[in-house]
């Protein structure tokens, strides 16, 4: 006998639920989109002492693991314009925020949209094999960060993100 199918009034929240889940994430990523990002923390755990570990083999307590912490200062390449507020530059400054590092160091970032947008206006000003060629390699650099980051999640590791839409 085949299961019996939900409810309409079930599957109706199921997908108000979702519609609003979507909606909501939208907004997010939408105002996400328009700043940028200053730095990036990567925090690298590590089982102290393996053969300690509690139920389930996980070990538990926080003094079992070991942590290295990393921060990245990620900068948008040239011909970007993003979005600040000030109250969050006065959060970075009360802070510590170093800008000079943060615009003299800061590695460049661009996310696939905006690699996808620099490469074409550069493949588009040239009409050579060799510029065509730079225009790709200008558009790699331009994602500096991206390669870290991508190197990190194919590496196998669980990666928790925060703020990371």
């Amino acid at each position: 006998m085949p299961a019996p199918s939900p409810s309409p009034c079930i599957a109706c929240l199921d997908t108000a639920v979702a519609a609003r889940q979507q909606l909501e994430y939208s907004r997010a990523r939408y105002t996400a989109q328009r700043f940028a990002v200053a730095q990036v923390g990567v925090s690298c755990f590590r089982v102290r002492d393996p053969s300690k570990h509690g139920r389930a083999g996980f070990p538990v307590s926080a003094e079992d693991y070991e942590a290295t912490t990393f921060n990245f200062n990620v900068y948008p390449p040239s011909g970007f314009t993003f979005e600040c507020e000030p109250q969050a530059l006065q959060f970075l400054h009360r802070h510590d925020f170093d800008f000079n590092k943060f615009v003299g160091q800061g590695i460049p970032y661009a996310n696939q949209e905006l690699r996808a947008q620099a490469a074409a206006r550069s493949v588009g000003r040239t009409t050579t094999a060799v510029g065509r060629e730079r225009a790709k390699e200008a558009a790699r650099r331009a994602s500096g960060f991206c390669h870290v980051m991508e190197a990190l999640f194919s590496s196998g590791c669980t990666v928790v993100g925060h703020n990371m839409l």
